[in-house]
């Protein structure tokens, strides 16, 4: 988490990762 915090690039990826996981879950559960 702290290596996350000192590198922006990587925190803007993972928070990308994290909000189509979401995408893809609520696809999941919708179909």
């Amino acid at each position: 988490l702290k290596t996350i915090t000192v590198i922006p690039g990587l925190k803007t990826i993972v928070g990308a990762l994290i909000q189509s996981v979401k995408k893809l879950a609520d696809v999941m559960i919708l179909t």
